[in-house]
């Protein structure tokens, strides 16, 4: 123990050097953000108007921008750092988990609290402990009636910390754009695929009561979010000769027959799987143009602040949300008034949300990230010091 609270404390270890920090990826989070807060304010109010509706609704996809600059930053980290550093990977998988478990832990031990383990919408027969468990341990992205049932909005998480087993791999394998595309191309026919032959697996492990939850599943899992991930891996290289300042090979650049197959598959998209992929595609091209002309209308200090506490929002504007709802309804006549009404409690969510996000932000997240760079920089000195005695 002595040794660990050694590593753990922050101001003694080597500093590891931190990967350049994108404005315009701060701003998407932030724009993401609003909307994942926007469309579950939108399902607390009935009687919207279908256009109001369909709007609240729009923001549900604020999480595939999320996974689109999620993949953008995650490639332009390993490619700056990798050449510094030791053992990148194990960095890596240090910096993931410092950044995403403990506050999803703890997360998870509130709303076990908060919503109690009674039957539920995503869990018709209530939650045990081994729901609690794989959710703790991230494996619930893998189980219909698990996916979103202890932590609301958790099956976000889950895929995440999913995806991020993959991308050392896919790091080292898409080395360039060309290679970006075709990888694209291949998960938008790979999840097609694997949905089709999942969807009677489903089918036949939930109960009748349960059926409804195997198309959620399939809009939510993995292999279906796996193409937003990759558009988010074009994006970067897209971007990277112009953020490097140096020039793209045209052996690493797409063909026109290759561009034009991309933009076929882009406009095919809404037939052939969830709506998401398409609107992933579709984010990751503004993204590249916001990147290369970031207005100030969405690159400013509001959008990247909202960014910088993203995850903690996402979090916690759950709870803000129930809190905001009972006490609107309690104390004025809103909720008969649609429209009014959600303006209202969205403003609420958005206040209350920021306060504590901001909080937890402070208290939970960041010094989560330094201990996670303090252990690095103690892991990466102690690798270094055999080889310098050794010279």
């Amino acid at each position: 123990m002595p040794g660990l609270l050694g590593v753990l404390r922050l101001n003694e270890h080597t500093p590891v050097e931190e990967a350049r920090h994108f404005r315009f990826v701060d701003s998407l989070r932030g724009i993401a953000v609003l909307g994942v807060w926007l469309v579950h304010t939108g399902q607390r109010v009935a009687g919207l108007p279908a256009a109001v509706d369909a709007a609240t609704n729009f923001g549900s996809y604020g999480v595939h921008l999320f996974f689109v600059a999620s993949a953008f930053t995650l490639f332009s980290s390993l490619k700056q750092r990798s050449p510094s550093e030791r053992r990148p990977t194990l960095n890596y998988f240090l910096r993931r988990l410092f950044r995403i478990a403990p506050p999803f832990w703890l997360a998870v031990l509130f709303y076990v609290w908060w919503y109690g383990t009674g039957p539920q919408y995503w869990a018709p027969h209530g939650i045990g402990w081994a729901d609690v468990l794989a959710t703790a341990c991230f494996a619930h992205g893998w189980s219909p009636t698990m996916i979103n049932s202890v932590v609301p909005g958790g099956w976000s998480i889950a895929v995440e910390m999913n995806f991020y087993l993959l991308v050392p791999v896919l790091f080292r394998r898409l080395n360039n754009l060309r290679r970006c595309v075709w990888f694209f191309m291949a998960c938008v026919a790979g999840q097609a695929v694997v949905n089709a032959l999942m969807r009677p697996v489903f089918l036949r492990v939930l109960s009748a009561d349960e059926q409804y939850l195997s198309d959620l599943m399939h809009n939510l899992w993995l292999p279906t979010q796996l193409p937003v991930f990759a558009a988010g891996f074009v994006l970067y290289y897209a971007l990277a000769p112009r953020l490097a300042r140096e020039p793209a090979s045209r052996a690493d650049w797409p063909s026109p027959g290759e561009w034009l197959a991309l933009a076929a598959v882009v406009i095919a998209l809404p037939a052939l799987g969830p709506h998401s992929i398409f609107w992933g595609s579709v984010f990751a091209i503004l993204a590249a143009g916001l990147a290369l002309f970031p207005t100030s209308i969405l690159v400013n200090s509001c959008t990247r602040y909202l960014g910088s506490i993203s995850y903690s929002g996402y979090l916690v504007h759950f709870v803000v949300l129930d809190i905001a709802e009972r006490v609107i309804r309690h104390f004025t006549p809103l909720a008969r008034h649609p429209f009014p009404y959600l303006v209202v409690l969205y403003a609420a969510v958005v206040l209350g949300t920021v306060l504590l996000a901001t909080a937890t932000n402070r208290l939970v997240e960041v010094p989560a990230r330094r201990a996670g760079r303090s252990l690095i920089g103690e892991l990466e000195r102690r690798y270094r010091e055999p080889l310098l005695a050794s010279q």
